[in-house]
């Protein structure tokens, strides 16, 4: 490719690029902003936008923008005084309900952790009983009054009553940790809320807990051994006569418990009334709270995905046609045996590279049916793999895996590079009716064409060589075998230690070039498809070596939900079970926690409750002018939540900010490098396109697929 080629930036791809940052972005916001009289950027509203001068009338316009489509839209001073009117109250509305809220849901937790407590103890003898009460608000509020005075009284100790303590206890009350009051009774109810929050948002937070034995889940309901009751503010409440069943409805077998066999080690070695069933809950001590299940469909809607990656340090060179950059100790470890579990009784010794072709990490134990022994040696080699290849094993234990992600902590990311090949994995393989965006190159026999490649490193040394001639070598765990294989291990590491570097850098670096890039003649010779399939994972090259990349996706309730008892039924057996998967497959605890853990999300879900509506109907509020004890209503409620929708549609807008420069960038660079053979030079029209999108302006699909995808969310 010519140089001229190569650095295209025509005035019409500039304007399209602006159009592109103007109309894809803010056209949609500012008729949000004209018609709803909500949707404009929220951060100055949270902060009082500042009027434009008064001296302009409601006519003026105060700019335009030009939409994809040609068409101009102007913005009125008249509108945005409107707007930032509106946006100020609702902002204000909603900080007034924010105010209510800690102490509503810390007393419904405490009510509800007086009578879990009762329950749980209702069939225990006292030395098995356990306390699980929170403390009453009006004692925390004690304690906080006590600290605060505490606090007071070692200033005044220390500088005089008849000093400048005063000043200095001022001075500290309006530190960050004291909430910056203003003085001593702010700085109390500072504290107060802040212990409150500790506990009140419960229902939010996830757990696997050991609290009930295999017998009361198995029935669903412990017999009180006398009358069970507990006080709520001076007042007892009756909860069972002696005999009577408690039923414990939030926990539901299969869906978030797993019962062993009656036949399990867990109830060999333990009696029934004795062993501990891990079962999954919110931390909420409120029954009707208690379940997780009603959180798994708008989070599955988040496009969840679980990777597990095997890397490898080898980088294209400068140009399609030079040698890869290669090192001695990553061909060693490609090349080098090691010892993988076959059978019960037998393992093979297999060269590394082998291992690469049939690499699915985590996912082997996370499929349909329940792992059979085949399946957790399988995913044992593929740590083995791992720890014996890759340039990076700190993941080794967990199959590769970093864990659940979701799509919008990868499109979070600020290089386009970081986000793009598994954006295109989630929105699927591209074709030509412009569904995806890059189209994956089927290449099966790519680890077994390398490995033959580099093969050609032991030409003068054919005994080197035919170890190589009937892989795996099968072997009885009673044989004796590692004297050898370590002997022929270190005689391939010295062979190549010992080759001449211009040699070694051409013959191995010549390989990755030849099989990782296109085949033939022509300008695509030595060009990487920016996604390559083999076998069951991805395989992705850049600057900085090769992914080899298993993709899960959670794209259901029903795969979570088939998740979620998997690793149950593991973490109940994991201390009894010598021979099964040693770990949990994932942290049940805190794979919501980005997702439910945010405030707005928790705001905007208890706003449509209606005990939460009735709650905050008994209240009242201060307005934006400073008049008090105003009554909450519906208008208000409303209000809150209108402003709550437009901070998700403002985190989406954010999302999208900075995207068009960054898909530039990574666009500009991918073709300028002459490295990737997804992008096609139309010599007639002196432009590139994306293939199979042909006709289609690159940054226009990028930015679009995304958009589309955010908005999906």
């Amino acid at each position: 490719m010519s140089a001229k080629q190569k650095k295209i930036k025509t005035t019409e791809q500039k304007a399209k690029t602006k159009k592109i940052l103007w109309g894809s972005i803010w056209g949609v916001v500012l008729a949000g902003a004209v018609t709803s009289g909500i949707t404009i950027p929220v951060a100055q509203a949270q902060k009082r936008i500042p009027s434009p001068s008064p001296d302009l009338s409601q006519s003026d316009v105060i700019f335009g923008v030009t939409g994809p489509d040609g068409k101009k839209q102007n913005l009125n001073y008249g509108d945005v005084s409107a707007i930032t009117k509106n946006l100020a109250l609702n902002s204000h509305i909603t900080k007034e309900v924010e105010k209510h809220l800690v102490e509503y849901l810390y007393e419904k937790e405490y009510e509800a952790s007086l009578k879990y407590e009762a329950i749980y103890n209702a069939n225990k003898v006292s030395s098995k009983t356990k306390s699980f009460a929170l403390k009453s608000v009006d004692t925390v509020r004690k304690e906080k009054d006590k600290e605060i005075s505490d606090l007071e009284k070692r200033f005044q100790e220390q500088y005089g009553l008849t000093g400048d303590w005063q000043a200095k206890f001022k001075e500290e009350i309006a530190k960050a940790n004291y909430g910056k009051a203003n003085n001593k009774k702010e700085a109390i109810e500072y504290k107060v809320s802040e212990k409150l929050k500790e506990e009140a948002f419960r229902r939010y937070k996830m757990e696997v807990n050991k609290d009930w034995t295999y017998t009361e889940l198995k029935n669903g309901y412990v017999t009180a051994n006398s009358d069970v009751s507990y006080i709520y503010k001076g007042k007892k409440i009756q909860i069972a006569k002696k005999g009577e069943k408690i039923m414990l409805p939030f926990a539901v077998k299969d869906e978030n418990f797993v019962l062993p066999p009656d036949d399990s080690p867990q109830l060999q070695i333990n009696k029934p009334d004795e062993f501990k069933v891990p079962l999954y809950t919110t931390k909420s001590f409120i029954f009707e709270e208690k379940k997780p299940g009603k959180f798994f469909s708008d989070w599955t809607k988040q496009k969840q995905i679980i990777t597990s990656t095997l890397s490898l340090s080898a980088k294209p060179g400068s140009d399609k046609d030079k040698a890869w950059t290669v090192t001695k100790a990553e061909v060693i470890k490609l090349l080098k045996f090691a010892v993988y579990e076959k059978s019960k009784d037998k393992v093979t010794l297999e060269p590394g590279i082998d291992r690469l072709k049939s690499f699915k990490g985590i996912s082997t134990l996370l499929k349909d049916t329940t792992p059979t022994e085949e399946d957790i040696r399988t995913a044992q080699n593929d740590r083995y793999a791992i720890e014996n290849v890759s340039s990076s094993n700190k993941n080794a234990a967990d199959y590769g895996s970093d864990g659940i992600t979701n799509f919008q902590s990868l499109i979070a990311k600020k290089d386009a590079a970081d986000y793009l090949p598994l954006t295109s994995i989630l929105s699927g393989d591209a074709d030509s009716s412009g569904k995806g965006i890059f189209k994956y190159e089927q290449k099966d026999t790519l680890w077994s064409e390398l490995k033959t490649k580099l093969l050609a490193l032991f030409e003068d040394d054919t005994t080197l060589k035919n170890l190589y001639s009937n892989n795996p070598i099968e072997k009885s765990k009673t044989d004796s075998y590692i004297d050898e294989y370590s002997k022929n291990n270190a005689k391939i590491e010295k062979f190549i230690n010992d080759m001449d570097n211009a040699k070694f850098n051409k013959i191995a670096g010549e390989a990755f070039r030849d099989v990782f890039g296109k085949s033939g003649s022509g300008d695509d010779q030595h060009k990487i498809s920016t996604i390559i399939k083999s076998g069951d994972s991805y395989v992705f090259v850049n600057k900085n070596g090769i992914k080899v990349q298993n993709v899960y996706q959670i794209a259901s309730e029903a795969i979570l939900k088939r998740l979620i008892i998997r690793n149950l039924e593991i973490e109940s057996k994991i201390n009894y079970d010598n021979t099964g998967i040693k770990k949990a497959l994932l942290n049940l605890s805190t794979m919501f926690d980005s997702f439910i853990g945010d405030q707005n999300y928790r705001i905007n879900d208890l706003l449509k409750k209606d005990d939460f509506r009735s709650y905050l109907k008994t209240k009242k509020y201060t307005d934006q002018e400073g008049k008090k004890d105003i009554a909450i209503t519906d208008a208000q409620i409303n209000q809150a939540i209108a402003f709550e929708n437009l901070l998700k549609t403002d985190r989406t807008n954010r999302l999208l900010k900075g995207k068009v420069n960054e898909l530039q960038k990574y666009i500009k660079d991918q073709i300028n490098s002459n490295l990737w053979a997804d992008y096609k030079y139309d010599s007639t029209k002196g432009t590139f396109s994306l293939e199979p999108h042909t006709g289609k302006d690159i940054l226009s699909h990028l930015f679009d697929t995304i958009s589309k995808m955010i908005n999906e969310l």
